[in-house]
């Protein structure tokens, strides 16, 4: 899992990353995702987000509400209220 990925997500900056399966499984369909080594696919998701304001916005706000989500205070919430459940508290 790429910390640099999360922390992006975290600071609401729409992110631009190499389609590979860790980079997917955070960001998902919320970025521009183009293939490794590719250059000007990579230029081109570069300036698509610089001149869309509204895709920047969408991306970004959609990856920060996914790593609040899964935010570690919010998957230990989660957990307590599972074993509370699971022991009938």
């Amino acid at each position: 899992m790429s910390n640099t990925l999360l922390e992006a997500m975290a600071c609401r900056c729409p992110i631009v990353c190499t389609n590979i399966p860790e980079n997917l499984e955070l960001v998902g369909k919320d970025a521009i995702t183009i293939p490794p080594k590719a250059v000007k696919p990579l230029a081109d998701a570069i300036n698509r987000m610089i001149d869309e304001k509204s895709l920047r916005k969408r991306y970004a706000d959609r990856c920060y509400e996914k790593v609040k989500y899964n935010s570690l205070s919010n998957c230990v919430s989660k957990l307590e209220s599972l074993y509370k459940k699971m022991l009938g508290e």
